[in-house]
């Protein structure tokens, strides 16, 4: 199945894949506007400061401060943004894989991309 995305997490470019199955200029421009979209989708997370907002947070033995009360309140909004272009971005995808499968092309899937570093929440696991 094809991929919005090649090895690791480097895009793969949607021109073989629209040369391949010799895709109309307008599937083939639909589908590299998505993933153009998905790529400004990951970079916007990678760069959202959410990590820093965590270290943040649990490396402090205090209430958090007014200042990192107001970045979790502008993260939140990002991240409410980001998961209202996701939706759209999946919506945009469902509609181009029923206009491939109409004309029996493989339905293009997206690659996982794995987070950099997965922390688990102290206290998260233990037994009472």
């Amino acid at each position: 199945m094809p991929t919005c995305r090649g090895e690791g997490s480097t895009p793969a470019s949607v021109a073989p894949y629209a040369s391949e199955f010799q895709l109309d200029a307008g599937t083939a421009d639909t589908a590299r506007v998505l993933q153009e979209r998905a790529e400004r989708l990951v970079d916007a997370l990678d760069a959202g400061g959410l990590a820093s907002l965590e270290d943040a947070v649990t490396g402090a033995d205090r209430e958090p401060t007014t200042q990192d009360r107001a970045v979790f309140a502008e993260l939140r909004s990002r991240l409410a943004q980001w998961h209202a272009d996701w939706e759209a971005l999946t919506r945009d995808l469902a509609r181009l894989n029923g206009r491939l499968a109409r004309r029996h092309v493989p339905e293009i899937v997206p690659a996982a991309v794995q987070p950099e570093r997965l922390v688990v929440p102290a206290g998260l696991g233990e037994r009472r």
